[in-house]
């Protein structure tokens, strides 16, 4: 179905007469769903009946009809009828498979309330279509027609278009096209008189063709350049979200440094305590994301919620703290499938003498060669749902295969649930247990990822299924990751080889198995979970970069935030971000430690990018906050402290050194990393962010 919806900027402003102008020249159907002061009127349906004469069967009554002159919220309170609720609004059935486009018309502005707490624009987002906006062209229309479209654009409605109504003025069409940047006048009516509406419509016709038609462009979401095609659901929303974090494969990447910081219990019981803290972020990004659904998640939150002084450079540091964590999040999954493609080659060839620069040429070609399935967009879905279930079978095949293997050879129970071990150095065994969390805490990186798929699935299935997805991630991660690992410290027979060893896993397949073989057969399937991780980490990168680039908060936004008129796909952002992440790499050959710095940051600077707008939720939630589907009250208010609790505490700890005594070999240069991500948010800021960044634009 295509559909568009036709507002205005003010009562009588003419969107009657133009949804009349539109129904005519695109012989279209034509329905408003709200219809308000009946005792004096006969209905804005029978009048756009009247002027188009276009059949009855065309047209469908209002869902909701009242008869005094005010908005439905208080028309309904006078004439003691029930509230409606947006999401109680559907389209009618037979305008749902009819070839031609329906015209759908509000009743009144965009800020007219349609019940207690939703308003006009509510309902556009229910419905997800694209806006046609009718202003007044004489004295005064800049302004009100500007701050419509800032609203408009806060609230995640970007697909906007807009007709002059009133004699032609050509300064403000100019003025408003140049302040109100992306959005396009597509038409200025000289006249609105009901009787001239049949000499208008040529008039009218010429117009909207040199738009390439309304008609045509809506069944594309109506825009002047290409945008993202919705072709994801529930299962490939989900699936990109799992198979990034992929909780079960990137807790068993590190066995080997958790066995020498804590034991098999520093796995078990951190991620009980990673995956509680987890669990807290992620229904702080649920409620965020219900009640602002937008692509550019942690920065857009931050731009709604934050004081008018300080939201535009607050909104700035968020933004670059989480693109930073993004692109070091991906080098990290290319850093581990590297090493794990190098151990495979290494238990099946002894002679193999391992060199940096091994990790380094396999790190770069991971990275150029999976950015490749991020160009088609089509396949996007099909390859995360694949991904899916590739992980899940690849866990229960592992899990199993080492279980039945070891039969008759199982580590002790004492082992895995109370033995604490350590040769890190530190003392303090609590102290060298909460440093050893890094490795838990991993497992649950990225998951802000399906946040930025709004683009992908539409705002109306977003406010739902995005914090569903985000729960849902971490829950099936806690649990696969937990049982898994379990199993798997059940059948490390020899706990010293494993932790002497720089291929942890797979020294516990061959333990389990005792064929090189099975144990590489096993290490495959972890790997090929791994490549799917890494297309999710793409993809994830990729949308980062380019909600930002909507902003201009990137250098080369011009360029970054195009979309690829074929493919559909941010595909300049995408091979940006790759480069970036490439760059990285290079950082491997000078140090291993500075490199390991960077992948330990991605967890603290995702987790500042969380805690900002967390923060600034806090402030609002109790004072009549407009919150969207996904809301847990008091539960949320404990999640929300909880998740600022939490990046807290990362960013202490996780600053520790791993070992002691400390050498310029072993330090934890995390702090510098943080020192250097911060200075490079001070030099954007001052070169371009603070003259260029919209803090009201996330295109």
């Amino acid at each position: 179905m295509r559909a568009v919806f036709i507002t205005g900027t003010d009562t009588d402003v003419g969107k009657t007469f133009i949804s009349a102008l539109f129904t005519k020249a695109w012989n279209a159907n034509y329905w408003k769903p709200i219809q308000t002061g009946l005792e004096s009127d006969q209905g804005d349906t029978k009048t756009v009946q009247q002027l188009t004469n276009i059949p009855e069967d065309r047209f469908e009554k209002p869902q909701v009809e009242l008869n005094f002159p005010l908005s439905p919220w208080r028309a309904a309170t006078k004439e003691n009828k029930p509230q409606t609720k947006v999401n109680e609004i559907e389209i009618p059935a037979k305008f749902l498979n009819s070839a031609r486009p329906l015209i759908i018309e509000g009743a009144g502005g965009l800020y007219v309330p349609i019940n207690e707490t939703e308003i006009t624009t509510d309902l556009i987002l229910h419905f997800d279509v694209p806006v046609i906006l009718v202003a007044r062209s004489g004295l005064g229309t800049i302004n009100h027609t500007l701050l419509s479209l800032e609203h408009l654009k806060n609230h995640g409605v970007h697909k906007v278009y807009l007709v002059m109504n009133g004699p032609i003025n050509a300064d403000n069409v100019e003025a408003i096209e140049k302040f109100a940047e992306g959005v396009k006048v597509i038409a200025s009516i000289p006249h609105s008189k009901s009787n001239e509406i049949d000499s208008l419509l040529s008039y009218f016709e010429d117009r909207i063709t040199k738009a390439e038609s309304l008609e045509q462009t809506s069944t594309k979401e109506v825009q002047d350049e290409p945008s993202l095609e919705k072709n994801f659901g529930w299962w490939s929303l989900f699936a990109v979200s799992f198979s990034l974090t992929c909780s079960w494969v990137g807790v068993s990447a590190s066995f080997g440094t958790s066995i020498g910081s804590g034991g098999a219990i520093l796995i078990i019981y951190g991620l009980i305590i990673a995956g509680f803290f987890s669990l807290c972020v992620a229904v702080t990004l649920g409620e965020l994301i219900s009640a602002y659904t937008n692509s550019a998640g942690q920065y857009y939150w931050t731009l709604q919620l934050a004081p008018e002084r300080y939201r535009k450079v607050l909104a700035f540091v968020t933004a670059l703290f989480s693109y930073f964590g993004c692109i070091f999040t991906c080098a990290s999954i290319s850093s581990s499938l590297a090493n794990s493609i190098l151990s495979s080659y290494s238990l099946n060839n002894p002679s193999f003498e391992y060199k940096r620069y091994h990790a380094f040429i396999t790190f770069e070609v991971i990275n150029v060669a999976l950015s490749v399935f991020n160009v088609w967009g089509r396949y996007l879905p099909h390859i995360a749902t694949s991904g899916l279930w590739i992980s899940l079978i690849g866990f229960v095949v592992t899990m199993i295969t080492c279980l039945a293997c070891s039969s008759g050879r199982y580590n002790s129970g004492s082992f895995v649930f109370s033995d604490f071990t350590t040769i890190t150095g530190w003392d303090n065994k609590a102290l060298s247990f909460i440093i050893g969390l890094i490795s838990p805490i991993w497992c649950f990186a990225g998951l802000d990822s399906a946040v930025h798929m709004v683009d992908d699935l539409g705002v109306k299935a977003g406010k739902v299924l995005i914090p569903r997805a985000v729960l849902c991630t971490v829950i099936l991660g806690f649990l696969t990751a937990f049982a898994y690992s379990v199993a798997i410290f059940f059948c490390a027979t020899d706990v010293s080889e494993v932790v002497e060893s720089s291929l942890p896993l797979l020294t516990i397949f061959y333990q389990s198995t005792r064929n090189k073989a099975a144990a590489t057969f096993l290490e495959v399937l972890t790997i090929l979970t791994g490549i799917v991780c890494n297309i999710s980490a793409h993809t994830w990168q990729a949308r980062v970069c380019w909600t930002m680039a909507g902003s201009e908060a990137l250098p080369g936004s011009k360029y970054l935030k195009q979309i690829h008129p074929r493919t559909k796909l941010p595909v300049n952002a995408h091979f940006f971000s790759t480069f970036l992440v490439a760059i990285i790499g290079c950082i491997y050959m000078g140090s291993t430690t500075a490199f390991n710095a960077i992948i330990t940051a991605c967890i603290c600077l995702l987790l500042v990018s969380y805690s900002i707008p967390a923060i600034l939720l806090l402030k609002v939630r109790n004072n009549g906050f407009a919150h969207g589907p996904f809301w847990c009250g008091k539960l949320g208010y404990v999640a929300n402290v909880l998740t600022i609790l939490w990046t807290l505490f990362c960013l202490v700890f996780l600053s520790f050194p791993y070992v002691r005594p400390v050498t310029n070999t072993n330090m934890n240069y995390v702090s510098a990393v943080y020192g250097g991500a911060i200075l490079a948010i001070i030099i954007c800021w001052f070169s371009y962010g603070k003259a260029k960044f919209i803090a009201n634009k996330t295109e």
